[in-house]
């Protein structure tokens, strides 16, 4: 079991003593006050008037006013005049100290919590930007097929490796995750179509081994044996930005029906591909970027909460509303299917771009991502107040600091089954896409196979020339013998 954070624990403390303090400070400073009663001064003895009696109460024997009760007055000076602090809260009553109290308290709490919130914030921010990321060529495989659910699988192990525990997340703040569908020029200047994962250089193993589960020939950063290496080259900042999120709520799935295409045995073609080939066929570089932040399991149990919430507003439409009923039963019963398939997975934050110094191929790409249409559907943002920032943000391959914005709302939130069907891998059925592939599958050696202790050494070179006369007798005969 994690130890948990000390500082987490000691804000929630302070944030707990606020707000209970600031209630009781309310309750106590708006609770009605009893009057005081008037008093006279007779003798140099103080003594305090009664209050008249109601009409019509009950009149009762009072005891006589001892002498302890009398507190002389003191000839030059004034019962009001106050030394200090210590007199001044002497002559308060209990109410008004437990407010005083309250109030100080409330304050200190208060005071800490922010310091606490503010030192978290600047160190998350400063994280975020201290980070490393490498950017790892996916080298696809001629056998790159695999069953949706496996793929699903295999995304929500990815989301598990890249999500941070819930005290490592307050402190130091979440990492993130991306997939980009490059076409753009390579070593020898020509344009080539690449899919990238950009990611952290600690957890590109764990995502390689994650993602051949589902596809077993492909690997990440590596052709065969090597370690992972990352792309060389620096992105670049493209002149059109498309932002896309969802158009509905993000209850409602992403997705396409798994039915086979018509007059064919076999499922239709990927979205990847689709997006590949739209690519080049705008003969102008671009990327398509699909940023994923996990989310926390509070928001995956309000996702829960608002899938029950649609599914009890579609049973009672079917009971009390015939016009629904009859004209949107199939329809909502076929969203209704969708909600129940994303649930019960992880939730990330994503942003999907697209960018390109070409607004035309911006815009073919763009229609062809908004393609995929199930229970929901991509809603291209209209309006961007600062476009020079979001360029930025591209280069640097950052995600927005806030994901979910008062007009954004949670639309911005995808389950690991959409994002498997958005990053399901193009088929060796592609055609027409400037894509390298690798012949050879990946085959792990069997346990008993002899391995190597060491490095090995370069066998040594024998540059003398064969000469027979210098072998010895001895040598022929057990080379003969041996022959």
């Amino acid at each position: 079991m994690p130890v948990p954070n000390v500082k987490l624990a000691i804000g929630l403390v302070f944030l707990a003593m606020a707000a209970a303090g600031f209630a009781v400070g309310v309750a106590l400073l708006t609770a009605p006050s009893l009057p005081e009663a008037p008093s006279t001064t007779t003798g140099g003895v103080t003594r305090t008037t009664p209050a008249p009696a109601r009409p019509g109460a009950r009149a009762r024997r009072r005891p006589a006013t001892s002498p302890q009760m009398l507190r002389p007055e003191v000839p030059g000076r004034s019962h009001d005049d106050a030394d200090g602090p210590i007199d001044w809260l002497g002559e308060r009553s209990v109410v008004e100290l437990l407010g005083i109290a309250t109030a100080a308290g409330t304050l200190l709490g208060t005071l800490v919590a922010i310091a606490i919130v503010v030192r978290t914030v600047r160190r998350r921010v400063r994280n975020r930007g201290a980070r490393t990321y490498e950017r790892y060529e996916i080298r696809l495989s001629a056998h790159d097929e695999c069953a949706p659910e496996d793929l699903e699988e295999a995304v929500e192990a990815i989301v598990g490796l890249v999500r941070e525990r819930a005290d490592v997340r307050w402190r130091e703040g979440q990492p993130w995750l991306a997939f980009e569908l490059r076409y753009d020029a390579a070593g020898d200047g020509e344009l080539e179509w690449t899919m990238c994962v950009v990611c952290q250089p600690r957890v590109v193993r764990q995502l390689d081994a994650a993602l051949a589960a589902a596809y077993p020939a492909v690997r990440i950063g590596y052709d065969f044996v090597a370690d992972p290496q990352p792309l060389d080259g620096s992105a670049w900042r493209p002149a059109y930005v498309e932002r896309l999120r969802k158009h509905r709520s993000f209850v409602f799935a992403l997705g396409r029906e798994r039915a086979t295409s018509r007059g064919s045995s076999g499922p239709a073609a990927p979205l990847v591909e689709l997006i590949a080939q739209a690519q080049v066929a705008a003969a102008q570089p671009s990327v398509v970027r699909l940023t994923l932040v996990p989310t926390l399991h509070a928001v995956e149990r309000l996702a829960a909460s608002l899938a029950r919430g649609e599914a009890n507003r579609s049973a009672r439409a079917e009971q009390w509303g015939a016009p629904d009923a009859g004209l949107r039963a199939p329809q909502r019963r076929r969203e209704l299917e969708e909600v129940e398939r994303t649930q019960n997975r992880s939730l990330c934050w994503f942003e999907l771009t697209i960018a390109s110094d070409d607004a035309e191929t911006c815009r073919a790409v763009t229609a062809t991502v908004q393609a995929l249409r199930g229970a929901n559907r991509l809603h291209r943002r209209i309006f961007d107040l600062r476009p020079n920032r979001t360029r930025d943000r591209f280069v640097a391959s950052e995600p927005p600091l806030l994901p979910a914005t008062p007009a954004v709302g949670l639309r911005a939130l995808l389950s690991s089954a959409e994002i498997a069907t958005l990053i399901e891998l193009p088929t060796a059925r592609m055609r027409g896409v400037p894509v390298r592939r690798l012949m050879l599958p990946r085959i792990p050696a069997p346990p008993e196979a002899l391995r190597a202790a060491g490095a090995l050494d370069e066998p040594p070179v024998d540059n003398d020339a064969f000469d027979p006369e210098t072998i010895s007798p001895e040598q022929g005969a057990g080379v003969e013998e041996t022959s």
